[in-house]
């Protein structure tokens, strides 16, 4: 009996310690099974320049190289991405089969109520192609508006049309396309003097452009706010908001990114320039 008793005693507590190695797992946050494991899994929005895959299937593009360089500097080498239709990203996040979100998404108050964002990776405005050289010196949509003999192409559709309009670009100065390629093959013809689009598109075409006389005007001071100051949008990575501790994790990474050059390097990798390097946090921006 007493060696039965003994035996039952060392069983029931293999038991409790098995209770309590399971407790303990399922206790970890995202943070740390991430640092356990050596791999985060990242919802992807699959969109140039955001996230793209190679011949191999391999992710890349502006959201992940940010994303995959933080992890790598918190020592966590392996990035399990998965594409996600934009409308899916937060709702996969929330719903625990993802991590994170990397996909440019912009920081509003109203996603900050549903998701813990990391600071800013980047500030988006419009985005301005001229000739190389800028001949009219065009960097701003107030630059189009005073000089009479200045037209500028955009896409059917697009936001970028409306801001030129609300600057001061009068309808029969603006040349309306199909779409951003019809609307470079013009500038590059001499039919019109700029074309706008978002900073995200232009950065996407960017590596042709170089090679065909064209470049983005920089600096270029798009749409404004009710006082007059340049109006940006912020994306950042998101992540849930009871992974605050992962949150905080990367924004010292991404800080770090910011101090050493690391995240210029990146955005100029994917088009973008100094004139995109985020100026904010997500605190503020969510604020306003």
């Amino acid at each position: 009996m007493g060696l039965l008793t003994s035996f039952g005693l060392r069983s029931w507590g293999a038991v409790a310690l098995g209770v309590v190695t399971v407790s303990s797992v399922h206790a970890e946050t995202a943070y740390q099974q991430a640092l356990r494991t050596g791999s985060a899994r990242v919802a992807v929005y699959n969109q140039v320049p955001w996230g793209v895959t190679d011949e191999k299937g391999e992710f890349h593009g502006f959201a992940v190289d940010v994303l995959r360089t933080a992890l790598g500097r918190m020592g966590i080498g392996k990035l399990e991405a998965v594409s996600t239709e934009f409308s899916a990203l937060i709702p996969a996040l929330q719903a625990h089969r993802a991590d994170a979100v990397t996909a440019g998404l912009f920081v509003t108050p109203e996603r900050c109520r549903l998701v813990a964002f990391g600071d800013p990776d980047i500030k988006m405005t419009d985005a301005l192609l001229v000739k190389t050289g800028n001949p009219k010196n065009l960097h701003s949509y107030e630059d189009v508006a005073k000089n009479s003999a200045a037209t500028i192409a955009t896409a059917r559709g697009f936001s970028t049309a409306a801001d030129a309009l609300a600057a001061g670009v009068p309808k029969d100065r603006q040349i309306l396309f199909p779409d951003n390629q019809a609307a470079i093959s013009a500038l590059i013809a001499g039919r019109v003097d700029a074309v706008s689009a978002t900073a995200a598109s232009i950065a996407a075409l960017y590596d042709d452009l170089k090679t065909r006389g064209i470049e983005r005007a920089v600096p270029f001071v798009a749409k404004r706010d009710a006082s007059g100051q340049p109006h940006f949008n912020y994306a950042a990575v998101a992540f849930r908001q009871e992974d605050a501790d992962f949150r905080d994790a990367y924004n010292v990474q991404l800080k770090a990114m910011k101090t050493d050059g690391a995240l210029l390097k990146i955005l100029q990798k994917y088009g973008f320039s100094e004139a995109e390097m985020p100026d904010a946090m997500s605190s503020d921006v969510c604020g306003r």
